[in-house]
């Protein structure tokens, strides 16, 4: 696939995860500590999500495959010709680009744990913060490839 295409795949690809951030509801609950039920009372389970809402497990499996894709533009990368200035820019880019991929695995990890409503609003408000960095590095990418000399 075509370098310019594996860009607009990618970014469609975090565009859909931030939508499907954007719509999803809080479905984890908190759940209490043993320690804090009473023998009565029951103990709470995580609600199941609605459509088009992720889990934490699907959106640690959606980071992962954009690290994965993020991956082969890298190789495809390697094998296009650009001047000196569009590779050291390039190469910032990229930096920053495996950078928030990184922190978003972390981060969809840490909302797999997590328990308390505030704690996963906050992984998921931190999950957008790093889509769209990452989507900005990728744009940024992708106009440089596309005007190596601007």
């Amino acid at each position: 696939m075509e370098l310019g295409k594996q860009l607009s795949s990618f970014e469609t690809s975090l565009t859909t995860l931030q939508s499907a951030l954007s719509h999803s509801a809080l479905s984890d609950v908190d759940i209490p500590e043993p320690s804090q039920l009473s023998a009565s009372q029951p103990v709470p389970t995580p609600v199941p999500p609605s459509d088009p809402s992720l889990t934490a497990e699907q959106i640690a499996q959606q980071a992962t495959q954009l690290s994965a894709q993020f991956q082969k533009i890298m190789t495809a990368l390697s094998d296009t010709q650009l001047n000196a200035k569009a590779e050291q820019q390039i190469g910032t880019y990229q930096t920053e680009a495996h950078r928030r991929l990184r922190l978003i695995g972390i981060e969809a990890m840490r909302l797999k744990t997590a328990r308390k409503p505030t704690s996963i609003s906050r992984g998921r408000s931190q999950l957008h913060t790093h889509l769209n960095q990452l989507q900005q590095f990728v744009q940024a990418m992708r106009a440089t490839i596309a005007d190596p000399e601007g």
